[in-house]
């Protein structure tokens, strides 16, 4: 009798609890629902922990420092076609000229001896000139060659589709990687807004853990009601031996 009370005394205690909880059914989906949620944004931060590290854009090359590969490729074909026009021969008229000067005032100064003078001056500043103007080519074509470390004006062009190669090919890696890392970011945001409407604000662990509570609750209670039925049914049994024996003779 003691324990069937024991145990009735202790089901009563575990029905008054439950009947404040959610169903047991709905515990059980509820908590199923943010496990299932909590192993996909656990797989959706392993992906995202295991992204590979952001492609690096190249390096622009030395003479290019500072511009884009289409802004290097305009000024490597300008500076191509620049040079090579400093490398075409010209005909000398300065020089022509001065030559001509002089020796007219050497002819001159047969006949007119005071006509040599000015025509020489004429002449040697003439040559002068052309001296200038060709060391002037001649350091314009140097300063090109050291801007780019040779002679060889192909090679600057070529260096220039070198950098837009590359650079295409660091743009295709950083869509490629953009759109993978989008993918992974909007769906953690999809699974945290479906973690926020369920938790409603608090964190995921604490709902979790009183989800199972109540699912631990609902267990002892049905613990309890076999623990009252057993207790119950001994409880009878014993009663029903008891009225059997008869008593003592007097």
């Amino acid at each position: 009798m003691l324990a069937r009370e024991a145990a009735g005394n202790k089901l009563d205690a575990l029905q008054a609890e439950c009947a404040a909880l959610p169903s047991q059914e709905e515990a059980n989906a509820a908590l199923g629902e943010l496990a299932g949620l909590q192993k996909q944004w656990a797989q959706l931060q392993s992906r995202s922990q295991s992204l590979p590290e952001s492609p690096i854009p190249p390096v622009a090359p030395a003479p290019f420092a500072g511009k884009t590969p289409v802004e290097a490729l305009v000024q490597a074909t300008e500076d191509r076609s620049t040079y090579e026009k400093l490398c075409k021969p010209s005909t000398p008229l300065l020089l022509c000229f001065g030559i001509l000067a002089f020796s007219i005032g050497l002819g001159l100064s047969l006949i007119l001896w005071y006509l040599l003078l000015p025509f020489a001056a004429a002449g040697i500043a003439l040559i002068a000139l052309h001296l200038k103007n060709s060391r002037a080519l001649s350091q314009k074509r140097e300063l090109l060659a050291t801007k780019y470390g040779n002679s060889n004006p192909d090679s600057w062009v070529a260096l220039a589709q070198q950098y837009q190669q590359n650079d295409a090919a660091y743009q295709q890696k950083k869509a490629e990687y953009e759109t993978l890392a989008g993918d992974i970011s909007r769906q953690q945001q999809a699974v945290a807004a479906q973690i926020d409407a369920l938790t409603k604000g608090a964190s995921l662990s604490d709902c979790m853990a009183r989800w199972s509570s109540a699912i631990s609750l609902w267990d002892r209670l049905a613990d309890a009601r076999r623990d009252f039925a057993s207790a119950s049914s001994y409880a009878d049994t014993l009663s029903a031996v008891t009225k059997e024996v008869p008593p003592p003779p007097p």
